[in-house]
């Protein structure tokens, strides 16, 4: 009893001597959350940095509990800190505070808060009292789903490339939890979609797809959404991503749209890249809107310009259309069509023989698709195999058909062999034939006289200058004519010469028919008297 007396003594005089002041209630909030899953526990660490700006003596935490939103008291939270008391709390210092909470099945998912209350000395030996909240949030499932990031970063993916897409996950709670996750890309339409179910262990870990940007996909932003679920909670992650080709057609642009027969020329197409990528190129050719064929030009795109070849058709005159389009694994990236002529060289399409009274004539006619063209005409005319007349003159070739007349002061009778050939620009066209020069007709009465027009008789071999056994297999043809015609003029003599031999003999060994006779008997006539003539006489003139 006496023990207790001299206490309270003590106590009594202490606060006589002590200044009392009246203690300052102050609230704070802290930055870190604690999360604690419902039916689990959770422990950390809590930093918490002195809230008042005055440095403090001896601090002691002198309560805790938690709130709810609207400010009542939370039951079923059970919460221990340490420490509880602290020989100093210095103005702007950061203690760390160890926590450990146990969470009733009871207690809904929310954000609660947990308040501390601190009562503190100050260097003048007054009390302060404030108070610290710290975020609390309560889960229903122990799942935590981080942010949904993409690889590349900028949110840029070329067709043909991947997409990386990662999100952080976590498990807050205690033990393994199973989760059914879905990744799914959209755009005006869904275009890739993939689910899967995973059983996660408590802690960290990461979610990782690799999603294939293939020939789906054109130009255009896309969003991706990735989602997990846990029990009866969902949670669902966005992210928005650009696709690009990477590769685009610049310009187009044709060598000549006016080409002859045979012609070299290109359609030319201008590439810009950003990407190392294969293209390829198809071409389909149309004649006077007819198909002709198609051409698959292989093409290794690298960063950078670069020019595509296209050859173009020239086998066939006529006017064409070129349809082309440009492939990146199998979008088009770009297309169009082109149109241009293919004309064929002036050349000669035929050569007549005529005979007049100055020689022979050669109408050459000719053929020219296009403008007005001036040329030279090579020529070589022999008779019986003998060169006779040979050389070139320089000749105008309108459009169309025209004709060119070329007369030869020939007189002699013969196998006429002609050679023409025309050549305008770097282009050449050739000509070759035979014609039978007849001999004057014989007659055996001055007074009979035979009138006839003048004999045209040609073997036209038209040829190309390239085409070297063609005109040798025209003219060892029309020889072998020649030959055939004279073999049957011959035969034609030697018949007829063998059919008036043949009735003279026969009329000769035919026996006269027998002289009638007179009744009156012989009768032979007299004899014409002859006359001697003397030397002396005048002769007779």
């Amino acid at each position: 009893m006496t023990i207790k007396a001299s206490i309270i003594s003590l106590v009594v005089i202490a606060i006589l001597i002590i200044p009392y002041v009246s203690p300052v209630l102050s609230e704070s909030s802290s930055d870190v959350r604690i999360i604690v899953v419902s039916g689990d526990y959770s422990k950390g660490v809590i930093p918490i940095m002195n809230p008042t700006g005055v440095a403090y003596g001896r601090t002691y935490l002198r309560a805790l509990w938690v709130e709810s939103q609207n400010g009542s008291q939370v039951e079923g939270i059970n919460v221990t800190v340490t420490p509880l008391i602290l020989g100093g709390w210095n103005r702007d210092e950061v203690v760390e505070f160890s926590y450990y909470i146990n969470c009733s099945e009871q207690v809904p998912a929310g954000n609660y808060s947990l308040k501390l209350r601190f009562l503190a000395t100050l260097p003048s030996g007054s009390l302060r009292t404030f108070v610290v909240a710290v975020p609390l949030e309560v889960l229903s499932v122990p799942i935590s789903v981080g942010q949904l990031s993409i690889q590349p970063e900028d949110g840029t993916v070329f067709i043909g490339d991947s997409l990386v897409v990662y999100s952080p996950i976590s498990n807050l709670g205690h033990k393994n939890v199973s989760i059914n996750v879905s990744l799914s890309v959209k755009g005006v339409k869904e275009l890739y979609s993939v689910s899967k179910s995973m059983v996660v262990a408590p802690g960290y870990s990461s979610l990782v797809f690799e999603i294939p940007i293939d020939s789906k996909y054109s130009e255009g932003e896309y969003t991706v959404e990735l989602a997990v679920r846990c029990s009866t909670t969902s949670v669902s992650r966005l992210r928005k991503f650009k696709v690009l080709l990477g590769v685009s057609v610049v310009s187009v642009s044709l060598e000549k749209d006016h080409l002859y027969l045979n012609d070299i020329g290109h359609l030319y197409i201008t590439l810009m890249s950003v990407r190392n990528a294969n293209l390829t190129l198809v071409a389909s050719y149309y004649n006077e809107n007819r198909f002709v064929k198609n051409t698959t030009i292989p093409v290794t795109a690298a960063e950078g310009t670069q020019v595509v070849r296209v050859p173009l058709l020239t086998e066939i005159p006529g006017n064409y259309t070129l349809r082309y389009q440009v492939y990146l694994f199998g979008v088009g990236i770009g297309g169009g069509e082109v149109h241009y002529t293919v004309l064929s060289p002036p050349s000669i399409a035929n050569v007549s023989v005529v005979r007049d009274e100055k020689g022979i004539v050669f109408n050459i006619r000719t053929y020219n698709s296009d403008s007005k063209k001036s040329g030279v005409l090579l020529y070589n005319v022999t008779i019986d195999g003998t060169v006779s007349y040979s050389g070139s003159t320089i000749v105008d070739i309108p459009p169309g058909s025209g004709l060119v007349v070329l007369t030869i002061p020939l007189d002699t009778a013969g196998y006429v062999a002609y050679n023409f050939t025309l050549k305008v620009l770097e282009y050449t066209s050739s000509y070759s034939g035979v014609w039978v020069f007849p001999a004057p007709e014989e007659t055996n009465t001055p007074t009979t006289t035979t009138s006839s027009k003048p004999i045209t008789s040609t073997t036209p071999t038209p040829e190309s200058s390239s085409s070297v056994e063609e005109t040798s297999s025209t003219r060892g043809s029309a020889f072998w004519a020649a030959v055939l015609l004279v073999i049957i003029l011959v035969a034609s003599f030697i018949w007829v010469v063998w059919q008036r031999e043949f009735s003279s003999k026969s009329k000769r060994k035919k026996r006269p028919n027998p002289k009638r006779r007179s009744p009156l008997g012989r009768f032979k006539r007299p004899k014409p008297p002859k006359f001697k003539s003397f030397k002396s006489l005048p002769k007779k003139r």
